[in-house]
C-alpha cells in the first residue's frame, strides 16, 4: 500500500431521519370520538376505567388516534394475558374477534354520530 497520496474521501449526505417526527395532535373530531372509547367497558373483562390502547396496523404501522379500542390496564399492559403481553395475534384470539377490525368500525360509528 502506498500510503504517500491519500485521496480525500467525498463527504457523504447526512443520514435520513431514524425517528420519525412527532406524530400531529389529535384533531377535535379524534379527541370526541377517544372520549366517546374511554366511556366504555373493557373489551376483554368488561371492568372500568379504562386505558386507550392504539390498535396499530398489522405490519408495523404507525399509531393512529382512530383506531383505539378500551381497555383496562391489567388486560392492556400489566396481566398475563394483555395485550402488550402476549401480542396481536394471541390476544385477538382471547377476545374471539379482530380488534382492529372493532376500532375500524367505531371509528365509522363515531364519524356517522358526527354527521348528525
Amino acid at each position: 500500500m502506498d500510503f504517500g497520496k491519500l485521496e480525500m474521501i467525498p463527504k457523504t449526505r447526512k443520514h435520513n431521519r431514524i425517528k420519525p417526527r412527532r406524530k400531529a395532535p389529535m384533531t377535535a373530531q379524534e379527541k370526541r370520538h377517544a372520549d366517546r372509547i374511554a366511556q366504555m367497558f373493557c373489551l376483554c373483562c368488561g371492568t372500568k376505567p379504562v386505558e386507550l390502547h392504539h390498535e396499530k396496523e398489522p405490519c408495523g404501522g404507525r399509531r393512529d388516534h382512530r383506531y383505539i379500542a378500551p381497555l383496562c390496564s391489567v388486560c392492556h399492559r400489566t396481566g398475563e394475558h394483555a395485550r402488550h403481553a402476549i401480542g396481536r395475534v394471541s390476544f385477538n384470539a382471547l377476545l374471539g374477534f379482530n380488534l382492529r377490525e372493532w376500532c375500524e368500525q367505531e371509528w365509522s360509528k363515531s364519524e356517522e354520530l358526527e354527521d348528525v
